[in-house]
């Protein structure tokens, strides 16, 4: 992935950059059909929330692409999965979400988990999917983006 600014018609919806997918996460271009930015947030400051058993982790992205053409992509993936202290996952969730070919809107993405009371952690993954033409060269996706992700946990 690049951080860029504004580019292929499309602008950042917050501030001046965002986050554009370049290529797939397979050692050779075409060999697996999704780029991936993760993160990981420790929920070492929420502990009490999180082990009443109560807490729903979630996230928002949203995403935009260039208009393209019928091989243009349009999918794209977020990824939920809490650990516990061990780094053993105990909880996956994931959110499909599909773009329209319109570069001047963008499309939120929201998903969410229900925290088991033992999680420690939480892994946040923003995915760009080729679902409708696997490229066998880069760059693999035609003008994709993701900006404004956030996360934040309630009761």
């Amino acid at each position: 992935f690049s951080i860029v600014g504004a580019e292929n018609g499309i602008t950042p919806l917050g501030g001046s950059s965002m986050l554009r997918f370049d290529a797939t996460m397979g050692a050779l271009a075409g060999s697996d059909p999704s780029a991936v930015v993760a993160q990981t947030i420790p929920l070492e400051n929420y502990l009490g929330l999180v082990g009443s058993g109560t807490a729903t982790f979630y996230v928002d992205a949203s995403f935009n692409r260039v208009a393209g053409d019928a091989s243009t992509d349009t999918q794209f993936t977020i990824i939920l999965q809490a650990f516990n202290e061990g780094g053993t996952p105990i909880g996956t969730t994931f959110a499909l979400c599909f773009s329209d070919a319109d570069p001047g809107t963008w499309e939120i993405c929201q998903g969410s988990l229900a925290l088991p009371a033992t999680a420690a952690s939480v892994e946040v993954f923003v995915v760009a999917v080729e679902n409708v033409t696997n490229d066998v060269v880069a760059p693999e996706f035609d003008g994709h983006y993701a900006d404004e992700v956030s996360v934040w946990i309630e009761p």
